[in-house]
């Protein structure tokens, strides 16, 4: 277990916005997750892979472009699929499983500077990519090594999502060059059922030949009453201190 770790702030001191989804002033255990598609899946994706490698280059990238990271494949018919083909296919997808990876100790920490805010993100084999970021409470974004990743605004994902349903903000940057072109994104949210908060942190970067040359994707799962406290412990710690 990670031990918790706090500091005494006033909820005027607390990051706006993040301090809904990140435990601030203490380091609590967060997992590392990932998700397991079900093998029922399979007969599907061999199918429409085939078809798909089979049509003409307008109609696979009209089809690419239709695709949602984290949502089943968008019904098509040129994929070669019925309707009723395409229901079995989402009854499959829907046993998809969240599992957790490995702990992770989780925070957000004033860094001695006003308004800006160092996050630590620490598992086993010592701190994550994302350790190096930075939240500005000032302006409402997040500060990457690689610079400032500004709030594109709300998401919100339905019960077809890898995740589940949960919604919360999106941060984003592109950043170009001649040599390549670097994307980060973050995503902070929180899941329908109010049971847990997502921390999401992608970074790729492409040639100009549209070629991966890095990419790291990290998602980390903390329960809600880790981040804002548990409402009936806070209750029994308030009726024994009257």
């Amino acid at each position: 277990m990670v031990p918790a770790l706090v500091s005494s702030l006033s909820a005027a001191e607390k990051p706006e916005i993040i301090d809904e989804y990140l435990p601030v002033g203490k380091m609590v255990e967060a997992s590392a997750v990932s998700v397991v598609l079900d093998e029922s899946l399979q007969p599907f994706m061999e199918k429409i892979d085939g078809v798909f490698a089979a049509l003409p280059d307008k109609d696979k990238k009209e089809l690419v472009s239709q695709i949602i990271p984290g949502q089943p494949v968008p019904y098509d018919e040129r994929l070669g699929w019925t309707k009723d083909e395409y229901a079995k296919y989402l009854e499959c997808w829907k046993l998809k499983q969240v599992q957790e990876v490995a702990p992770v100790a989780l925070g957000v920490f004033p860094s001695g500077e006003r308004g800006i805010w160092n996050l630590a993100a620490v598992a086993q084999q010592g701190p994550l990519p994302m350790s190096t970021l930075k939240y500005d409470s000032n302006n409402k974004t997040w500060i990457s090594p690689n610079g400032v990743l500004t709030l594109k605004g709300d998401v919100s994902y339905d019960d077809l999502n890898v995740y589940g349903a949960w919604s919360g903000k999106e941060w984003t940057m592109e950043k170009k060059t001649i040599l390549s072109t670097l994307t980060e994104t973050i995503i902070a949210g929180k899941t329908k059922d109010g049971k847990y908060a997502y921390f999401v942190y992608n970074m790729s970067e492409k040639n100009p030949d549209n070629i991966a040359i890095a990419n790291q994707s990290i998602v980390l799962r903390v329960p809600i009453t880790r981040v804002t406290g548990d409402p009936l412990l806070e209750k029994a710690k308030a009726k024994a201190r009257q």
